[in-house]
């Protein structure tokens, strides 16, 4: 069995601090979001592009997809935000493409991983 860090976790992490980050600054400062806005949208690009090692980690990354934390209780889920980010019909359509895919992507990871904790398992 891996002990390796997922990394998943900390691109977590980060997408949750930048967003605090940037909704901090929004409330203090109205003029200034533009860095705070670029550290969010990297960190969500980050998380994204993090392909998880773990099966927690697969799971980690699906329930954060699913979570708001986008000043709370608004209907911004992670994944929402992305394509409303994203998908604007102009640029970005490889991320638009990557979004659309991400559930199959995702379970393709868990998939692999699960047979792989199978072999381990019987190889012991």
């Amino acid at each position: 069995m891996t002990t390796e860090v997922d990394p998943i976790f900390a691109a977590i992490a980060a997408h949750k601090s930048a967003v605090l980050h940037y909704e901090a600054v929004l409330e203090a400062d109205a003029d200034h979001t533009d860095k705070a806005l670029d550290r969010q949208r990297d960190a969500l690009d980050d998380m994204l592009d993090t392909e998880p090692t773990t099966v927690a980690g697969a799971l980690a990354k699906l329930h954060h997809l699913g979570e708001d934390v986008y000043n709370g209780g608004s209907d911004w889920t992670v994944y929402t935000y992305a394509l409303g980010l994203y998908d604007d019909g102009v640029s970005k359509g490889k991320r638009v493409e990557q979004l659309h895919r991400l559930p199959l992507t995702l379970a393709a990871t868990l998939k692999r991983l699960m047979a792989a904790e199978a072999r381990e398992q019987s190889s012991t």
